[in-house]
């Protein structure tokens, strides 16, 4: 009875527009239900935007040093990568608009494209070609798996302490990339993971001060509730840092140079290259050397199931933020997960790494998105971003890590509702956090929280309490861990 009088009061209060226009938006889009604004929406989209911009430059860097499986001495066409990570954004994140009505943008996000470059192109020998394979059939399976109730039944019969112990371990993993991105951790050239030194400090002083800066800006605005705080405090990171690196010396400049505009823009456009990514890429469907590389069948189930527990866990945690004030409750919906699965199809054929749901969406839902149009807002910023690049490409990291460590301080207040008297919660909790950031992957994290959960049940002898669903799923990541140290 308190929630239909809440919903009803809720409706009362909702400000439907005059404008015939917006009126029709504001029904198709479900503004009523999800007591938002147009210009929430408008404003949370160009949060998100800002907040993750990066990955245009940063997935082009990474996936540009994947050589070929034929010459080692030939790599990824930097601009085709470039152009397909913005096209299968827009694709994708129109579709999460349009039809699942989301305010969740899905890009090619970090993690999978490192995967990509050194784990599948490199260690397992498979070259770019294959790599984009292995990207492609993975996709197909997780497709599969998604179009029947699987995946639906896998995901209910995660008790709801673990989804909230997926968003913290989420909250610490986003925070980390924040803080490297800064300059505070060093990337291992070997094992291309952020290494924590504080004696990088003396050397990236004025790039960790210029994102500490911006992130305290974040937080200024945040706490004196000023509207579009986020975006605000990105474009001052950013106008400080176009000064510093256009007036002090190239050798002091490595972490804000993309905003060094002394020598123009060094960026063309080369769509003869993209084509010849992905020629490259279903050309090699005739080459033995893909097919009899056996590393190709476990990078297949790698992939495949770090795209299904980082997205799964993703979606939760954003479904979990965008519910905050809601009369009623709304589940991860049918056409969210299709479009998750699906999308990756396409960039196993364009030529980049697996579609991610990106947590940086966290950063619009703040700002106040709910809605689908907050995903459009996206979809239109990544078009202007083909045409614009040169001057997006120059926002550098450390403001944009600024933005993601924002997102990991309010995501991690989720920790308080760990149920931390009980061992079977808190000990996967501590396991889950510790393993995505060490790690630097989230699905780790992820799978030794369920193994660890099911592991303390059996112990303090609770396990017929454990979903059925949850023992089969133990033996899986078993395999993706024996499989990943195959690859590795």
């Amino acid at each position: 009875m308190k929630q239909k009088n809440l919903i009803d009061q809720q409706n009362q209060e909702f400000r439907w527009s005059s404008n015939k226009a917006i009126f029709k938006m504001q029904k198709y889009f479900k503004f009523d239900q999800f007591q938002t604004t147009l210009k929430k929406e408008l404003l949370g989209g160009l949060t998100t935007f800002l907040a993750l911009v990066y990955i245009l430059s940063v997935n082009s860097d990474i996936l540009s040093q994947s050589q070929s499986i034929n010459d080692p001495n030939v790599t990824m066409n930097e601009f085709g990568i470039f152009f397909a990570t913005a096209i299968t954004s827009i694709v994708a994140t129109l579709l999460m608009g349009l039809w699942a009505n989301v305010p969740i943008v899905m890009s090619p996000g970090m993690g999978m494209n490192t995967l990509f470059t050194f784990t599948l192109a490199q260690q397992a020998k498979l070259g770019f070609e294959g790599a984009m394979i292995a990207v492609l059939l993975a996709s197909i399976l997780f497709f599969i798996i998604t179009v029947t109730p699987m995946r639906a039944m896998i995901l209910q019969a995660i008790p709801k302490s673990l989804s909230i112990i997926f968003a913290v371990s989420i909250a610490f993993f986003i925070a980390y990339v924040g803080f490297e991105q800064m300059g505070w951790f060093k990337m291992d050239a070997n094992t291309q993971l952020p290494i924590a030194s504080l004696a990088t400090f003396k050397e990236n002083y004025l790039f960790i001060i210029l994102g500490m800066a911006t992130l305290g800006l974040m937080l200024f605005f945040h706490y004196r509730k000023v509207n579009g705080g986020v975006a605000l405090s990105i474009v001052i990171g950013f106008i400080i840092c176009i000064i510093f690196a256009n007036t002090l010396p190239k050798s002091q400049i490595s972490k804000i140079s993309s905003a060094n505009f002394r020598n123009g823009f060094n960026f063309h456009y080369d769509f003869e290259g993209f084509i010849w990514n992905i020629k490259s890429g279903m050309q090699s469907f005739a080459n033995p050397k893909v097919w009899s590389n056996p590393g190709l069948y476990v990078c297949v189930l790698v992939v495949m199931l770090m795209s299904f527990f980082d997205d799964s866990a993703a979606l939760n945690t954003l479904n979990m933020q965008r519910n905050k004030g809601l009369a009623v409750h709304h589940e991860v919906n049918r056409p969210t997960m299709l479009i998750d699965a699906g999308s990756g199809i396409m960039n196993g054929i364009l030529g980049v790494s697996s579609m991610s749901v990106m947590v940086e969406s966290s950063a619009g839902i703040h700002q106040g998105a709910k809605t689908g149009v907050a995903a459009l807002v996206n979809v239109v910023l990544f078009g202007v971003a083909i045409v614009l690049f040169p001057v997006f490409a120059t926002i550098p990291t450390v403001v944009t890590g600024a933005a993601c460590v924002f997102i990991g301080i309010l995501m991690v207040l989720h920790i308080a509702e760990i149920e931390w008297h009980k061992p079977q919660f808190a000990i996967p909790a501590f396991l889950a956090i510790i393993f995505s950031v060490t790690t630097f992957t989230i699905v780790n994290g992820v799978a030794i929280a369920i193994l660890s959960y099911a592991f303390i049940m059996l112990i303090i002898k609770k396990a017929k309490q454990v979903h059925i669903l949850i023992w089969p799923l133990c033996l899986v990541l078993l395999a993706y861990f024996v499989a990943l140290a195959f690859i590795q």
